[in-house]
């Protein structure tokens, strides 16, 4: 979720243990990736010239945040090393994440959340094209 500029809008939805079949068939394909990474059409350019920096860091004081979906440390901590992601594309498909683009993200947030059974999180929503009204 985060190989991306910072303020890059985002839409994420992957399979849970209550996803049905139908929407594993409808939103993925039959193919079971870790998840799905929506960005808008107007981010590709900027998505393909970031330069993102990967932050290694000591796993003793994280915990899982609000919704466990997310880890986070409540101290300062140093990273154990800082390095160039180089190609973002390349890092993001090394992931096994899918990655689809679309012109707008509201209509696809609105259908995820509202009429699916995916488990999803958003970033940076308040950055895209029609926030908040087509995101209702």
């Amino acid at each position: 979720m985060y190989y991306t500029p910072r303020d890059c809008p985002r839409a994420c939805f992957c399979a849970g243990p209550s996803t049905t079949e139908a929407d594993r068939e409808t939103w993925l394909h039959g193919l079971d990736p870790p998840f799905v990474m929506c960005i808008e059409t107007d981010w590709l350019e900027r998505l393909r010239e970031a330069r993102l920096y990967r932050y290694t860091m000591p796993v003793e004081t994280f915990e899982p945040g609000p919704g466990g979906t997310h880890w986070v440390s409540r101290e300062t901590i140093e990273p154990l090393a800082v390095g160039p992601m180089g190609d973002v594309l390349t890092a993001i498909a090394d992931a096994a994440v899918e990655l689809r683009i679309t012109p707008r993200l509201g209509p696809l947030w609105r259908r995820v959340t509202t009429a699916s059974t995916l488990e999803f999180s958003g970033t940076r929503l308040r950055n895209a094209i029609g926030h908040p009204t087509e995101f209702g």
